[in-house]
């Protein structure tokens, strides 16, 4: 018998099994139990939904002016807000830093604005920013720049660029240019590192907002691509489903690493361990795949080794 746990979150729309582990809370979907229904009732393990409360791992944070960043109060509180310094001396102290104990990182910077790329918003030039302005700016000059910007700071985010890849569904310009939101996906040994990344706004050639979702210390132990395939029939055999029975695989399996609380976490307490440690990390096979005669989509993250399985909804 396989030793497999089942463990996740449910919303509308998408099952989504993921590895886990915790508590388990049982959220049947809402046509789960209707007698009315003619067709033939789903598999137990796709009627229900789970909970899993340490893939609900959120930023903890506080709040501080940049013109506190050079008190000794903030500074023994948090050592690490010393490296925010230069980039204030450079631009403004008037910003204000939501800080992420889990990453020790800042969570988000809002406030002054600091030049990155000719706009209304500040004096500079095409060539002071590399630019030639005989053409439009595009997204790859943006990617340059904020890249140029984290090696200048790099006491701030503290992020190995090596790591982090530009997210091109969540990277565009808006205003005709006006606006440009980057976002940089962290990344491990080539695998995505789901919901973690560095982000900038920028608003008329000024970066107004910044900072490090999730960002951690990634360590998991990997595994063979080429147990895709078993670990997907794995999948299907737990869940009671024959591969017949599928109209469509959208996904045939995607390595993913999940963000979770550490060991011993519950889940909606603020992060009360060592600054820098509040993120664990789980890698995970992510399929997606329809059946016949089912309108939903089921999106499926499980782990890679069949000793410790999970399910939540996305």
């Amino acid at each position: 018998m396989d030793p497999v746990k089942l463990c996740g979150q449910r919303q509308a729309g998408i099952l989504l099994l993921t590895l886990a582990a915790g508590l388990l809370a049982v959220s049947p979907a809402a046509d789960a139990f209707d007698r009315t229904k003619t067709k033939p009732r789903k598999p137990l393990l796709l009627e229900q939904g789970y909970s899993a409360p340490n893939l609900a791992v959120n930023p903890s944070l506080s709040t501080f002016r940049g013109v506190e960043t050079g008190s000794p109060s903030l500074l023994a509180a948090n050592p690490r807000s010393q490296g925010l310094q230069a980039m204030l001396s450079d631009s403004s102290p008037d910003w204000e830093i939501q800080w992420d104990a889990r990453s020790d990182r800042p969570h988000l910077v809002q406030g002054a604005g600091f030049p990155l790329l000719p706009g209304a918003g500040n004096l500079m030039a095409h060539g002071e920013a590399g630019l030639r302005s005989d053409r439009d700016v595009e997204l790859s000059d943006v990617e340059g720049l904020v890249r140029g910007f984290m090696d200048r700071y790099p006491d701030v985010l503290r992020v190995d660029q090596s790591t982090l890849r530009l997210d091109p569904t969540r990277s565009a310009a808006a205003g005709n240019g006006r606006v440009w939101f980057v976002e940089l996906q962290q990344f491990h040994e080539g695998v995505p590192v789901e919901d973690a990344n560095v982000f900038f706004r920028i608003n008329n050639g000024n970066i107004i907002q910044f900072g490090a979702d999730r960002i951690g210390d990634v360590s998991v132990t990997m595994v063979p691509r080429s147990d895709r395939p078993k670990v997907f029939r794995r999948l299907l055999r737990k869940l009671g489903i024959d591969r017949s029975e599928l109209s469509e695989i959208v996904n045939e399996g995607t390595l993913k690493i999940y963000p979770t609380l550490t060991a011993g976490e519950e889940g909606g307490h603020a992060f009360t361990g060592r600054p820098g440690t509040g993120y664990a990390h789980r890698l995970v096979w992510e399929f997606v795949f329809r059946r016949v005669d089912d309108a939903t989509t089921y999106k499926a993250a499980v782990d890679p080794t069949p000793a410790s399985w999970c399910r939540s909804s996305t």
